[in-house]
Order: C-alpha cells, then structure tokens, then sequence
C-alpha cells in the first residue's frame, strides 16, 4: 500500500521481477535530506527466515569499547551550512514530522549551521554509539564509552581524530589538517595506547595514567571524557539521543 503497487495476493507478489520489487521497496523509505537520521526498514523477524534479531544472533559475549569525538558532524554537515533560518524549519519538518517541535527546542533555529552540524552528529553517530552499548550492557556484557574532547589546534576533535592517539601515529600525515604534535599529545597518546593494549589483553582498559574508567550501565550513559586529563561524566545528549530514538521508532 506504501508503494501504491496495489497487490491484492502472495501470488501476486512472488510474480514480480526482482528489480521492479527493489525498485518498490525504496518507495517504502520516508523522505530524507542529506545526512539526516531516517527511519530505514530493517528486517523483520517472521520467525522462519529470520528466527531473532541479527544483533542477538550474531553478538559474541566480549567486552567491548566505544565512542566518538566531541565534534562528529562538522564533517558531514556542509549541505546543512548555507541553510537560513526558513529552510533549515522546512528541512528539520522534512526530517521529524509529527516531533518538528521537540526537535526545534533541542536543534534551534537561530544557528542553522551549529544546529545541523548537532543534529548530523547525534543522527548518524551519536545515537548508533549509545544503542549499541545499551544492547551490549543489557546483555551483561562489559562496555566502556569514551569521549574524546582533545582540542586539536584551536578546534574540536572531529570524526577519526582519535584513532591517531590510539594507534600511536600522530606524527603520520593526517586529513583533518591536524597541527604537529605537542606534549600533550604525546602524553594523551600514550596513555590511551596503554588503555587499549590493557584492553586487548585483559579485557578491562583500566590502569594507572587514564584515571579510573568506569563501565557503562545499562542505560549506557556513563563516559570518559579523553582531554588533557581525563574525567567520568554523564552523556550530555541525552535527549537528543531520545528524540533520535523516538525518530527511528516512528512507523
């Protein structure tokens, strides 16, 4: 009924080509502009072909790590920069629907460009991180969240800049035009190095040098928050996140 195809019957159905059936299913996914959160059909558990959800079928019980930058959207958020205040209302209509209030209240209106770089954020990577350590505490598994919050060269810390300080490669070209590394780089590497390493071979990253690193818990909103000194803080996205979830939620 979605696709307007009008299939009375199974029979029906199973009589269409393939191409013509995937061609009808994109009819099924809500409009969506650029880098926005969508709510995207994903498979139904029928009890035969798909007897549980994929990630209940396919998670190993292992400890785990996960987390993002501090700034994650100001890399996919360029269509969003040139919008004014009337276009981002009508893009932000566009996106949420029915929730266009709740969204205008946590993405306001008066900087377009903050405000979707925000929204790109918790929309493509903010929420996906905490879903995924809620499932994952949920099943007693142990999680630990971070938050890299190093400044790198008078900005925030965008998607990936993390991974130099945990591979140890700061003084590899990157392409976020980093500055040359400082002291506090080095530290700061080093000392998540020696989490993850600890990590890998006990499956608990802490010890001495990053502070105490609590697990998460099942609401998964515990983090530490990686600077030039760590600290444990609470998800200061939360109803973001929520508003996100009841996004993907809406039928």
């Amino acid at each position: 009924e979605a696709t307007g195809a009008r299939l009375g019957t199974l029979t029906e159905l199973r009589a269409l080509p393939a191409d013509k059936l995937l061609a009808l299913n994109l009819k099924v996914l809500p409009p969506a502009p650029p880098m926005a959160p969508a709510p995207y059909p994903g498979p139904v558990v029928d009890g035969w072909m798909l007897p549980v959800q994929p990630r209940k079928a396919l998670a190993n019980p292992v400890p785990a790590i996960i987390g993002g930058n501090l700034d994650e959207g100001s890399m996919f958020a360029a269509d969003w920069k040139s919008l004014d205040r009337a276009a981002y209302v009508a893009r932000l209509r566009t996106v949420f629907g029915s929730l266009t209030p709740r969204a205008l209240r946590i993405y306001p209106p008066a900087d377009p460009a903050t405000s979707g770089r925000d929204l790109v954020a918790d929309g493509l990577f903010g929420d996906g991180i905490r879903s995924t350590a809620r499932t994952l505490a949920a099943d007693r598994q142990p999680v630990w969240r971070y938050l890299f919050a190093l400044p790198q060269g008078g900005r925030a810390p965008m998607h990936s800049d993390e991974l130099r300080y945990v591979f140890g490669t700061l003084d590899l070209p990157g392409y976020t035009g980093e500055p040359p590394p400082g002291p506090v780089d080095r530290r700061v590497s080093a000392q998540m190095m020696s989490a993850w390493v600890r990590f890998a071979a006990t499956g608990d990253p802490n010890r001495r040098g990053l502070g105490t690193w609590a697990r998460t818990g099942h609401g998964a909103t515990a983090l530490l928050r990686i600077a030039d000194h760590a600290k444990m803080q609470q998800d200061d996205h939360g109803r973001a996140l929520d508003l996100i979830d009841a996004l993907y939620a809406t039928p």
